[in-house]
């Protein structure tokens, strides 16, 4: 709940920083219009500042001339003074609103750092949310497939250690028993008969001698060196439950067939001087 809280809390200030941005965005737009009305404010004041040049030098040659009195020279000039003022204070307040939208983009680009630094922020605190979330996942055994729990190892309450190896005790013991898998060991005189494919007949005596029919579903290939016999695997379907894992089975392999052959009891053959008569 606490990563979950500092997540919101992060969303939070990226929605705070991206508002920002739009503050600032609006206070840049608002500088340009400063800059704009400056500048009008500069033309105006040039124009003014033009008029009474124009109107002090037209009075001042007047005035040389005796044509006109001092004091309407003195008037005209300080119009003109004023105008010039004028100008130079229009120039400065355009100085000024030209630093200020300077500055307004200056804090634009500072608050899209800022977006992206929170963004970062709200990353990390993710990450840390999901990496809690993963242990907590832990809490709960699921299990890979369904299937019948044959061995428990611990209970409520106890206290489990990650695995040093893959001989340890395992939690839990799971059986998938919609097939079953049984293990023949073919002697080495009939291992090079048995291929896949080759029909079986297993016969389980705990039931009542009952009989299942299947195939060599797979071979070792290989003899086992202590027992110099062949491993076979047999898939059985086994949708009933009926075989249970650790039951013994009987198995009758077929290695061999002649079709359309006369056959004799081995009792009736009789061998003298390396030939068989019948």
């Amino acid at each position: 709940r606490q990563k979950q809280a500092m997540v919101a809390q992060v969303e939070a200030e990226v929605l705070q920083a991206e508002a920002a941005v739009k503050v600032r965005e609006s206070m840049q737009v608002s500088a340009k219009a400063g800059v704009e009305e400056c500048v009008a404010g500069q033309f105006r004041a040039q124009a003014q500042y033009d008029r009474w040049k124009s109107e002090f030098d037209r009075i001042k040659v007047l005035a040389d001339a005796r044509t006109v009195t001092g004091k309407l020279m003195e008037e005209s000039e300080l119009q003109f003074k004023s105008a010039d003022a004028g100008r130079s204070e229009a120039n400065a307040r355009l100085k000024s609103a030209e630093a200020s939208l300077h500055e307004a983009a200056v804090a634009i680009e500072k608050a899209q750092a800022d977006v992206q630094a929170v963004k970062a922020h709200l990353r990390v605190a993710e990450a840390d949310r999901d990496r809690v979330a993963a242990l907590r996942s832990y809490l709960q055994i699921t299990a890979s497939f369904d299937g019948i729990i044959t061995e428990r190892h611990i209970d409520p309450g106890h206290l489990v250690q990650p695995a040093r190896s893959a001989a340890d005790t395992p939690l839990f013991v799971l059986v998938q028993a919609d097939t079953v898998r049984l293990f023949v060991d073919v002697p080495e005189a009939d291992a090079a008969l048995v291929e896949t494919g080759r029909p079986a007949k297993i016969t389980i005596a705990l039931q009542g001698n009952m009989t299942f029919e299947a195939t060599v579903a797979r071979t070792s290939w290989a003899l086992q060196s202590g027992t110099r016999s062949l491993r076979c695997e047999i898939d059985v379907p086994n949708p009933d439950g009926t075989l249970r894992p650790g039951m013994y089975a009987q198995v009758e392999l077929t290695v061999a067939e002649r079709a359309d052959v006369l056959s004799v009891p081995k009792s009736a053959i009789v061998s003298k001087d390396g030939q068989s008569f019948t």
